[in-house]
């Protein structure tokens, strides 16, 4: 007989092994979330200002707090610490785009990032930690 306990795994914390599945399609669709934004500000700011430098910076922040807003739960976690942590969190994979103009760079480095999250909380589940 299975014991109750090692159906449950993980599911208090909303992750199982079919979640870290669906994390590969989930995090192509947050990295096509802040791209297409931050093509759109990029555009805009640079036509009138004629700076580039300042575009991409100016289209970064507003990126990375509308993408930490996108994770903002009143109920859960205070709202400096999303903004700190999955925006700023994400300027790492706006600077690996930034460098290489690939959307795979970001999407391997934060799919990377959430599976090991995973993965760790799945394995401490199983372990009773």
């Amino acid at each position: 007989m299975i014991s109750q306990a090692s159906t449950v795994t993980g599911d208090y914390l909303g992750v199982s092994w079919e979640s870290l599945f669906s994390l590969v399609f989930s995090m192509l669709g947050e990295e096509l979330v802040k791209f297409i934004p931050l093509m759109f500000f990029m555009r805009i700011i640079y036509k009138y200002t004629n700076n580039r430098k300042f575009a991409v910076i100016v289209s970064s922040v507003i990126v990375l707090i509308f993408f930490g807003l996108l994770h903002y739960d009143e109920t859960a976690t205070p709202l400096l610490s999303v903004l700190l942590i999955q925006g700023l969190g994400s300027i790492f994979e706006l600077y690996g785009y930034a460098k290489t103009k690939n959307i795979f760079v970001p999407y391997l480095c934060h799919l990377l990032t959430d599976g090991f999250i995973f993965l760790a909380i799945l394995i401490g589940t199983a372990l009773g930690v």
